[in-house]
């Protein structure tokens, strides 16, 4: 690590107690796509962020340091999953960057607040820590976007919580698009009051190897949270995707709906989980996949699982894995496109409803015209 890195380290509680932690605790293995991640190294600041639509009224950004000293709602500590915690810890020791985004109690913000990291050679790796609350009757659209802008091998560990309070309104893209020489690791919990109201939308086409975790957290009364993600794995890109839902509050919703194209010889997991934990009467929950296997060589793994200790509850979940629709492929070609573009469509039809929802033109086309080079 570079001295100023070193230095925070040293002088901040919070980072020094969770770098102790992370200095005791192994790099997870990852047994079904087989991998063994490294930590980051020398760790220096990160520099390549650029942010639109950020001074609107009812906006407010602040140092992460802020939020660590005035939001004693967070808790830092609960994790679902286990492998998640290394990167987290690593994350919360180490950061290179970071911001406490607040929306105002009432505020309506009317434009996408846009923030966009670019990775490459100079900036090669990139360790976010970012809260976001909505206060109350608050509504907002942010895009998140991470990308790189050449083929240097580059090492990304983000950090993201959310906290919705009673009645805000939240539309949240997150997008990850980096080269195939590049290691991901996302993790984002949220945590939703009375009625508050989340959609999370994430599209996961990019890395060498992406390990991506999401858990939204129901505490109150007809919270929801509805997640789509979606995701390309080509290559031999190795994929985990783990998305969960925890129901605390009645009369709560939540989804999760997983889109994806897998093909060559890719490996990709994805995990869905939903809790009804006690007190949650009334909730309903569903949690699923739709995959396009492209190639026969392809390895794809569903995991869909429902934990329940309350009785008054609905639960749903699905997996659905296949070829890609053999009477939409005729139906396209008997009209003169040639299979590998009657292929595109179809793939990039089971993408747009998510895509359609990333409030930034530039990011959206950039992914599309991702997904049409990709798929043949």
């Amino acid at each position: 690590m570079e001295n100023h890195i070193i230095k925070k380290l040293e002088h901040s509680a919070f980072r020094k107690n969770y770098y102790q932690k992370y200095e005791n605790i192994a790099p997870p293995f990852w047994k079904r796509i087989h991998f063994q991640d490294l930590s980051a190294k020398n760790v220096v600041e990160f520099n390549s962020i650029r942010m639109e639509n950020v001074h609107q009224e009812g906006v407010e950004f602040h140092s992460i340091e802020t939020a660590l000293d005035t939001l004693s709602s967070i808790n830092f500590d609960e994790f679902r999953f286990g492998a998640a915690q290394y990167y987290v810890h690593e994350v919360y020791s180490l950061y290179n960057t970071g911001f406490y985004l607040k929306i105002k109690a009432d505020a309506q913000v009317d434009e996408p607040i846009y923030i966009e990291y670019t990775l490459d050679k100079k900036d090669s790796q990139l360790l976010d820590f970012v809260i976001i609350e909505a206060q109350k009757n608050s509504k907002a659209s942010i895009i998140i976007n991470y990308k790189t802008s050449d083929n240097s091998e580059v090492y990304k560990n983000s950090v993201l919580k959310v906290i919705a309070q009673d009645s805000a309104t939240l539309k949240l893209s997150r997008v990850q698009n980096l080269n195939l020489q590049s290691c991901n690791h996302d993790f984002s919990d949220f945590n939703l009051s009375d009625h508050a109201k989340i959609s999370y939308y994430n599209a996961e086409f990019g890395a060498k190897v992406n390990l991506s975790a999401s858990i939204a957290y129901l505490n109150g009364y007809r919270s929801a949270m509805q997640t789509f993600p979606a995701y390309v794995a080509d290559s031999d890109r190795k994929v985990d995707l783990a998305y969960s839902a925890v129901f605390r509050g009645k009369m709560t919703e939540g989804t999760i709906n997983g889109n994806g194209a897998v093909l060559d010889q890719a490996t990709k997991v994805f995990r869905g989980n939903i809790y009804f934990e006690k007190g949650s009467r009334g909730s309903f929950g569903r949690e699923g996949s739709f995959d396009i296997l492209l190639d026969k060589t392809v390895q794809s793994h569903a995991i869909p699982t429902l934990f329940c200790d309350e009785d008054d509850v609905i639960g749903e979940h699905y997996a659905s894995v296949g070829k890609i629709n053999e009477n939409q492929l005729m139906y396209l070609m008997s009209r003169g496109i040639p299979e590998s573009l009657a292929k595109k469509v179809i793939v990039e039809s089971s993408f747009r409803p998510i895509l359609d929802n990333i409030e930034h033109e530039e990011t959206r086309d950039s992914l599309i015209a991702e997904l049409n080079k990709r798929i043949s």
